[in-house]
C-alpha cells in the first residue's frame, strides 16, 4: 500500500506544490477506500492551525518541529508547507521503508531543506536530539506525536527529562480516542506542567468514526 502511494503521487501530484501533494494523498485515501495512518485532512486541519501559531509565536528560521512517527510523510509535508527558511522539522520514524517513502514524497512537494526524515526511535535517537534539538536548536517548539500509542507517554518522559521538552512548547497527540493511549492522557491533563485541550474529530479516512486530539502547552 506505502509504495502505491508513493506511486500515486509521482503520477498525479504536481512536484514542487505541497498542498497539490496533499490533496492527491487525501483524495486517493477517501475515493478509493486506502485507509492509511496519516493525520488526514480532517485532524490535519487542527495540526495546521497548530503549526501556523507556532510560526507566528517564533522568529523566522528559529521555529523547530519533532514529529515521532513520520510514517509516509503526510503530515511532514502538511508541517513543512508552513514553515520559513531556516525553519525545521525533524520526523522520527522506525521503518526504514516508510523512512525512504516519506524522504521520496518530501522531495517531490520541495520540502526536503525544511524536513529531515530520521530513521529510528526517541529511545535509540535521543543523544542526536540532545545534539541537534536540544544544545542546536535550543529545544523544540512543537511536538507531534503519532506513532504507536503505547510509546505515547514513555517516549514524551523522554522527550521531557531530555530538553526536547521545555517551557512554551506546544504537543499535539493524535489517536487519543482510537486506539487511544489513555495512560498519556491521564499523565498529560493531570501534570500541572501542562494546559490541556482536547479535540473532537473523526479518524482519518473514516466518516462518522470519532476520535480526540490533545493539545497540550507546557508552562
Amino acid at each position: 500500500m506505502e509504495e502505491q502511494l508513493l506511486n500515486h503521487v509521482f503520477s498525479a501530484a504536481r512536484e514542487g506544490d505541497a498542498s497539490n501533494v496533499l490533496d492527491t494523498i487525501d483524495k486517493w485515501c477517501w475515493q478509493q477506500g486506502h485507509w492509511m495512518m496519516h493525520v488526514g485532512d480532517k485532524k490535519g486541519d487542527l495540526l495546521t492551525t497548530q503549526v501556523r501559531d507556532a510560526v507566528s509565536r517564533t522568529e523566522a528560521g528559529k521555529l523547530t518541529i519533532i514529529e515521532v512517527g513520520g510514517y509516509c510523510g503526510y503530515s511532514a509535508v502538511r508541517i513543512g508547507r508552513e514553515l520559513r527558511e531556516g525553519d525545521r522539522l525533524f520526523s522520527i520514524e522506525i521503518k526504514p521503508l516508510h523512512a525512504a517513502i516519506a524522504t521520496k514524497i518530501l522531495e517531490y512537494a520541495g520540502l526536503s531543506d525544511r524536513v529531515k526524515v530520521v530513521v529510528g526511535t526517541v529511545e535509540t535517537k535521543l543523544a542526536w536530539l540532545k545534539t541537534h534539538v536540544v544544545e542546536g536548536r535550543g529545544g523544540a517548539d512543537l511536538v507531534f506525536l503519532d506513532h504507536s500509542k503505547e510509546h505515547y507517554l514513555p517516549d514524551f518522559k523522554r522527550l521531557e527529562e531530555s530538553g526536547v521538552v521545555r517551557k512554551e512548547t506546544v504537543v499535539v497527540a493524535d489517536n487519543c480516542l482510537y486506539p487511544g493511549c489513555p495512560d498519556y492522557v491521564e499523565y498529560i491533563t493531570t501534570n500541572s506542567n501542562y494546559d490541556s485541550k482536547r479535540y473532537e474529530s473523526e479518524l482519518e479516512y473514516k466518516e462518522g468514526r470519532p476520535d480526540h486530539v490533545y493539545v497540550s502547552r507546557r508552562k
